[in-house]
């Protein structure tokens, strides 16, 4: 199916292109798959897209699609469109009853879905994978270490060196580094302000790894509590310090680059 579009892309400028990707892709399973064959009519192809009905492409849309779509890309394309509809209801069907096992399980996953970037779906898989009862573990550092989000050790010849991360639980720890991403996207958190400091000396992927051991981490401590998550802010690393420490800090690196500078309280 894809040499008929490619052409006619190339015919007509890209504007078939341009026009998909100018608008969302929703595709509408209410349209009557037996009303008019696809390889004669392209307005149930444009349908399927999910383009609104008042664009103004669709003139140009309609002639683009003309005659490039026959009756053998129909029937693939109705394969596809069965396919994407049985997936769908699988997911829902296994989601009704994930959410119907997780019931007695409610207060925790509110708890750990307070903490940012953890949304359900990575909430359910960490109850799902390490349970709900956090004294099994005796410290949090236990639980970063048996989901595999802990730093290892290696040692040889009498010394001992970093060994990367611990082996752990697979699909616990994909689901909180994909967590961890999530935190460092959102502006203003403690978690971005975390992954912003470690990527910049240690690189992404390491900075993700600390994120997701700081996110397990929280989540004990709160299961622990019972408490709901507060997140310290963006500027927790800036005010933990000293100012006047911070201060001297900074005024030996000036000097150090061959400046003079002088330190004056501000007026209250």
């Amino acid at each position: 199916m894809g040499r008929p579009f490619a052409g006619q892309h190339r015919a007509d400028g890209g504007f078939l292109d341009r026009a998909v990707r100018s608008q969302p892709i929703r595709p509408q399973h209410s349209v009557e798959r037996t009303a008019q064959p696809l390889d004669r009519c392209p307005r149930p192809l444009i349908a399927l897209v999910g383009l609104d009905q008042d664009c103004t492409c669709l003139p140009q849309l309609e002639e683009a699609l003309s005659g490039t779509f026959t009756t053998h890309h129909a029937i693939v394309s109705r394969q596809v469109i069965e396919h994407i509809d049985f997936i769908e209801q699988s997911i829902a069907t296994l989601s009704a009853e994930i959410a119907s096992r997780l019931v007695p399980y409610d207060a925790t996953l509110t708890i750990i879905c307070s903490i940012t970037g953890v949304g359900r779906t990575a909430a359910e898989v960490m109850i799902a994978e390490m349970g709900a009862d956090m004294s099994r573990f005796p410290t949090a550092g236990h639980l970063c270490a048996w989901a595999g989000v802990a730093p290892a050790s290696h040692e040889s010849a009498g010394k001992r060196g970093p060994y990367g991360t611990r082996h752990g639980s697979t699909w616990l720890q994909r689901a909180l580094i994909e967590a961890a991403r999530a935190a460092a996207r959102t502006k203003g958190s403690y978690f971005s302000a975390q992954y912003s400091r470690i990527a910049r000396r240690r690189g992404p992927n390491k900075a993700a790894i600390a994120v997701a051991h700081s996110i397990l981490n929280t989540t004990w401590h709160l299961s622990i509590s019972g408490a709901l998550y507060d997140d310290p802010g963006a500027d927790y690393f800036v005010l933990r310090h000293d100012p006047a420490v911070e201060a001297k800090r900074l005024q030996k690196r000036i000097e150090s680059l061959g400046f003079e500078v002088t330190i004056a309280s501000a007026a209250a």
